[in-house]
Order: C-alpha cells, then sequence, then structure tokens
C-alpha cells in the first residue's frame, strides 16, 4: 500500500489530483492524506501589485471568503474517497507555516501529488512557477507527481536521462513506487550531442530489471524544438525527471524545462530527489 499526500490550496480542489490518486489506487491500493493549505494566490497578486497590506485584514478576508469553498472541498474529498473505499484522512496547514508543515509532511509519504492548475497561475506570458510549487519542488522530501487538468492513469513512460545521479534516482523511485506501470512501453530520452550513453552497461541493466519494453532515443540538445513536437505527439505520457539540484544554474534550468512541459504538453511528471 502507497501512503500518498494530496496538497490543496483551502478554498480550491483540484479534481485532476484527486482523480490521479483515485487511478492509482484501482491499479493498487492507498493511503491518501488530503493537506488543506492557505491561499497563495490572493497575497501573491498584493505583492505583485505592491500594495501594503495588513496580514491580520488580509486572513479575514481570505478565511471568510474560503470557509464554503473548505468545506465543500472536504465534502468532496470524503465522498470521493469513500466511493472507492480509500482509507483516508485530512490535515488542515494555516498560516505562514503552511509550507513548511507540508514539505514535513512530505517526509513521511511515499508520494506527493500535486494538480498544477492550482500552483502555476497563467499569466499573458504563459505558465510560470508560483513560490509555493518552486519551494515544493525543491524540498520535498519525497517524489511528486505534477498533474495538469485532465489526468488519466499513463500507459506510456518517458524516462529523461542526462548521465545525473539525480535522473538515475528519479528512474528508480519511479519503478519502486509504480512496478505496475513498468510494463506499459517506455522510452529512455538521453539530452547529449554524443550517441553513447553515460555509464551505458549500468544504465541498461537497470531498464532491463524494470521496463520490459524499453526503447532508448538519444537527442541532440540543439534539437529541443524536436523534442517538444516529438512529446506532443504522444499520448497517454508521464514524464519521469530528476529533481532541481542544488547549484542555482541547474535549477533554473530544470525549472524552465519543467513549465515548458506544463505548459505546451499538460502532461504529468514524476519528479524524485536524491
Amino acid at each position: 500500500m502507497k501512503k500518498i499526500l494530496l496538497a490543496f490550496e483551502r478554498s480550491s480542489f483540484s479534481r485532476a489530483a484527486m482523480q490521479m490518486a483515485v487511478e492509482i489506487h484501482k491499479s493498487s491500493p492507498i493511503m491518501l492524506t488530503a493537506a488543506f493549505l492557505p491561499e497563495t494566490h490572493i497575497p501573491n497578486i498584493w505583492a505583485e501589485l505592491a500594495i501594503p497590506v495588513s496580514n491580520g485584514y488580509t486572513d479575514t478576508i481570505v478565511e471568510q471568503e474560503s470557509s464554503a469553498a473548505v468545506k465543500k472541498s472536504i465534502q468532496l474529498f470524503n465522498r470521493t474517497c469513500e466511493r472507492y473505499r480509500i482509507e483516508h484522512s485530512i490535515h488542515s496547514h494555516s498560516g505562514e507555516t503552511g509550507l513548511s508543515e507540508l514539505i514535513k509532511e512530505s517526509r513521511f509519504a511515499d508520494l506527493l501529488i500535486l494538480g498544477t492548475d492550482q500552483f502555476t497561475p497563467t499569466q499573458n506570458t504563459g505558465i510560470r512557477l508560483s513560490n509555493y510549487l518552486d519551494s515544493l519542488l525543491h524540498s520535498a522530501e519525497c517524489p511528486v507527481l505534477l498533474v495538469p487538468n485532465k489526468a488519466t492513469l499513463p500507459t506510456n513512460t518517458i524516462l529523461c536521462y542526462d548521465g545525473s545521479g539525480a535522473s538515475s534516482f528519479a528512474i528508480k523511485q519511479f519503478a519502486y513506487l509504480f512496478p505496475e506501470l513498468c510494463n506499459n512501453p517506455a522510452m529512455l530520452v538521453h539530452m547529449s550531442k554524443e550517441e553513447e550513453l553515460p555509464l551505458n552497461l549500468l544504465v541498461q541493466e537497470l531498464l532491463q530489471a524494470h521496463f520490459p519494453d524499453i526503447s532508448i532515443e538519444t537527442i541532440d540538445p540543439k534539437e529541443k524544438d524536436y523534442f517538444s513536437n516529438w512529446i506532443s505527439s504522444k499520448k497517454g505520457v508521464v514524464l519521469v525527471a530528476g529533481a532541481f539540484e542544488r547549484s542555482e544554474i541547474s535549477r533554473v534550468f530544470k525549472r524552465s524545462f519543467i513549465a515548458s512541459m506544463m505548459e505546451a504538453h499538460q502532461l504529468p511528471i514524476f519528479i524524485a530527489h536524491r
């Protein structure tokens, strides 16, 4: 049984994230915890407009406006879990400690599911990662599954490999958490000018141990537009990627890559820390 953590904003309920949890449960039983977090969008709006607002006043407004929505979200969560006979619990976090409490909870979860519709506000320039999502991807102590608006259990797997320990760790974590999905067709995508995979023999042994239907594709980084067009033609895909590294350069690159994948292709993305 997997212990899965769902994160919701207090006045918002991601049906896609909930549906993904249900689909995983149908395949393999889960224990599900819903963590309701304090509002992120409204305070961010005030910050972006550079308008000084009393925290106490803002919190009061938010709480009054969201209380009914929170109750509705909790009812919907409970009803869904009861319908599919999912063992479940609810944790409610408030104030500035909401994010740190969620990160602490992730230490005791096998997987954290996030609906990207809640944590990636759309602007005229496209999707950007919110501070909440950015912090969670960097600090979560369990793998994270980012789920787009329409969520279905994947039927194909794309493994991103760059020769780093982070990318191989993500592949292993995906295999450990979702052995039932490993029989699906899978492809290892290696972004490099070199055709030879780093640690070729070892990587292939790992893949053979977990993915019986696996192929390997090497793509020159200059052909990233080709990769983008290619992946857009794939249906029922989950993308498996290593987590943000500690260096700021690596974090910026991967943040941009993940954001572009969510914006352009709306596919689930599995991310794991080493």
